[in-house]
């Protein structure tokens, strides 16, 4: 979705990040490196300086080393800060490979079906405070998990189908 659209990525400045960056371009993305981990404060003030140049951002928000689904408040932060709105997402695809790594990294194998899902756009309050921030990472950890299984029960439906014609 939303290829030649001007969206950055940030994509970590590891090896498999270079990987990633380099198909993601292909694919006609702009890959922004950096994570939490690595590079974290230069991508971040490039990401907001991208938000409030009216730009597109797509950001993994469990980070780079996870754990798997919880969210990097750096996240939930830029959207505070910006103002910006989240658009939680999520996809599965039919046929795939998965990585045994933390976040369990999916690869969708050739001629798969690939489902998305894409959830109401969420805006995060910007006020100060423990309860605000956890409020904050709670709507949008919702969304996501909600997401991830719709769309996991879609490619379970859809490969039952396609073994029981």
């Amino acid at each position: 979705l939303w290829r030649e659209c001007g969206v950055y990525v940030i994509v970590s400045q590891s090896r498999d990040g270079e990987f990633l960056a380099r198909a993601l371009q292909r694919w006609g993305y702009i890959p922004l490196r950096g994570s939490s981990s690595r590079g974290g404060a230069a991508v971040y003030r490039q990401a907001l300086t991208l938000l409030r140049g009216g730009k597109y951002l797509a950001i993994a928000p469990d980070g780079p080393r996870g754990p798997r689904r919880n969210i990097n408040p750096g996240t939930i932060h830029l959207a505070a800060r910006t103002g910006c709105e989240i658009v939680p997402m999520a996809s599965c695809a039919s046929q795939k490979i998965s990585l045994n790594s933390w976040d369990k990294f999916e690869i969708p194998l050739p001629f798969s079906t690939l489902f998305m899902a894409v959830g109401r756009p969420l805006q995060m309050d910007d006020a100060i405070g423990d309860e605000v921030k956890l409020k904050n990472e709670a709507r949008l950890k919702t969304a996501l998990n909600e997401l991830s299984e719709k769309v996991e029960r879609m490619s379970r439906t859809a490969q039952g189908r396609s073994l029981n014609p």
